[in-house]
């Protein structure tokens, strides 16, 4: 029987990847930037909740619908995007126009959401957070689908 704490050391196997595997330093930083950016998106629909239920007063019934209105715009326009990105032939490929003008366009889109103007009705919040935040432009960008062509 052993002694208490001590434990059997055991060997560690280093891998080594192959030179023509490694990801540079650049893709990398760009791949954090697009993580970055789906992160952010998703964490500014939870911010916006607290602004328009806490800070703006608007029905709590209202704001979750809120909530539920890009998920039901998303079960019907992303399966319609992934149809027209298939069938698109470009001379940059088939998806590479959609992520480009997806991702100009989830940044207006994002500036948009927090410009909410002081003393209006809960009608106009709602129907300015719910175009902000049904837009179809936010997946764009960030889940390019397999192949990249």
């Amino acid at each position: 029987m052993r002694a208490w704490g001590r434990r059997k050391r055991r060997s560690r196997s280093t891998f080594e990847t192959k030179p023509e595997d490694r990801i540079s330093f650049p893709k990398k930083v760009a791949y954090g930037m697009g993580a970055f950016v789906n992160n952010l998106l998703a964490a500014a629909i939870g911010g916006m909740i607290v602004v328009l239920n806490l800070g703006l007063g608007m029905n709590p019934a209202l704001v979750g619908l809120l909530g539920a209105l890009p998920r039901l715009t998303d079960a019907l326009i992303d399966p319609l995007m992934g149809y027209i990105s298939d069938n698109t032939r470009s001379r940059w490929g088939r998806r590479r126009p959609y992520i480009f003008i997806g991702a100009i366009l989830s940044g207006i889109t994002y500036a948009l959401l927090w410009q909410l103007p002081a003393g209006r009705s809960e009608t106009f919040y709602a129907g300015s957070s719910s175009s902000a935040r049904s837009s179809s432009t936010w997946p764009t960008p960030s889940s390019p689908p397999r192949g990249w062509r």
